[in-house]
């Protein structure tokens, strides 16, 4: 149907073409060049009309009747161009059966109670803009662009909602972007109501993940407390020291306490078996004066790395003992080089 209409409206426009060619205007023709310009665009949109949709025939039909019906000739061929292009150049409407769906879908939109209850209806009322939109042609989407962006933003936002209290949970900070995101896109028209309802899912949203991450630190502090090889000091410290900012949050605090002298008593150890390490390379093939400098400065070592612990890290005087007892054989041993 829709072809057989072109060809009547393509036989008009060369039909139009060659009246102005033999002059027969009533007396006005016009510039030949000029015209030729404006009948090829006529023809460019007449193109673009193959295979659209059902008010694209109503359309070529009223062009067919403005080129076919000498009735409706207005008094000169510009007035006459200018119908017809007028006609072209005027967006494609809505079908009727595309306006009484999408209606559905604003009314919906419209009264908070038959907003979608879940995920699932949420999806399905995003799909049946979908497929109203599918079977729109490109231009009557752009035409209808003030009236669909309102719509999808709507549907769009529904379906997040739903989610945020579903699927969501199980990643509330990736959520919470997400609704952010839909906020941000959110239209000047948009409902008041819907708008609030996200931004308290995208609060809530937050809050959660903001406890999913407490959790994990703590977690992650913990077993590093039993287990020296559970995680990167440095690191676990760092990030609960930011939940210890909260000075309410005893549960934090007490893990710090423990964190603390877990990393100090370790710390301790360390540098003991160190200090021990380098005292039983002092050996006897050393002379006197080298070996009792040697254990000079590991004493005087031990001794100011326990100052330093005391004034310090005083959680960690109860770890001391190992490195009390080095600093009492270093200085018995200085004793003994010293009588002999």
């Amino acid at each position: 149907m829709t072809r057989c209409l072109l060809n009547v409206c393509w036989r008009g426009a060369a039909g139009l073409m060659v009246a102005v060619t033999l002059g027969c205007s009533n007396g006005h023709q016009l510039d030949s060049p000029a015209l030729e310009a404006r009948l090829a665009n006529i023809e460019a949109k007449l193109d673009s009309f193959v295979g659209v949709s059902h008010d694209a025939d109503v359309r070529l039909k009223e062009i067919e009747q403005a080129i076919t019906d000498q009735k409706t000739w207005p008094e000169t061929l510009e007035t006459r161009l200018a119908n017809i292009e007028a006609k072209l150049g005027a967006p494609i409407g809505v079908s009727h059966d595309a306006d009484v769906r999408l209606k559905e879908i604003e009314q919906t939109i419209a009264d908070q109670k038959t907003w979608p209850a879940d995920s699932h209806a949420a999806e399905a009322l995003r799909d049946k803009l979908a497929q109203i939109m599918d079977g729109m042609s490109p231009a009557t989407q752009e035409a209808a662009i003030a009236r669909l962006w309102p719509l999808r933003w709507a549907v769009q936002a529904f379906w997040t909602l739903r989610r945020a209290g579903g699927d969501g949970e199980a990643d509330p900070a990736g959520m919470a972007d997400e609704l952010y995101a839909v906020l941000d896109a959110a239209p000047e028209s948009c409902s008041v109501s819907l708008r609030q309802e996200l931004e308290s899912a995208r609060q809530r949203a937050e809050q959660a993940a903001q406890r999913a991450m407490r959790q994990q630190v703590l977690d992650a502090a913990k077993a590093l407390i039993k287990d020296e090889k559970a995680g990167d000091p440095a690191e676990v410290w760092e990030n609960l020291q930011r939940f210890a900012e909260d000075d309410k949050d005893q549960e934090i605090s007490d893990t710090r306490d423990q964190l603390r002298r877990a990393l100090t008593g370790r710390e301790i150890k360390a540098r003991c078996d160190e200090l021990r390490a380098q005292h039983g390379r002092i050996g006897t093939d050393l002379d006197e004066a080298t070996r009792q400098a040697a254990l000079t400065r590991l004493y005087e070592a031990a001794a100011g790395y326990r100052l330093d612990m005391l004034l310090g890290h005083p959680e960690g005087a109860n770890d001391l003992d190992d490195l009390n007892k080095f600093i009492a054989q270093a200085g018995e041993d200085l004793r003994r080089l010293a009588k002999s």
